[in-house]
């Protein structure tokens, strides 16, 4: 669960995992063919998002950052 890019990289420790992206669309003859399309339209979307808005933590009355409430709940969606 944490941000670890080394874990691709092939080290005398162990073999690297399997980058997710090659796996997810199928391989061989049952390969997704929309599977350009899916990350191309991914890539516009969360570029598009990144450039139109300044994403940033809220600000109170005085100026400060604010921290925000980070809390699971048990359901269908979350």
């Amino acid at each position: 669960m944490t941000f670890n890019p080394a874990r691709f990289i092939t080290t005398s420790d162990g073999a690297a995992q399997l980058d997710p992206s090659k796996i997810v669309f199928g391989y061989g003859r049952r390969v997704c063919p929309g599977a350009h399309l899916a990350e191309v339209s991914m890539f516009l979307n969360v570029v598009g998002i990144l450039a139109t808005f300044d994403i940033s933590k809220a600000l109170d009355e005085q100026g400060k950052e604010v921290e925000p409430l980070v809390e699971y709940t048990n359901g269908i969606t979350r």
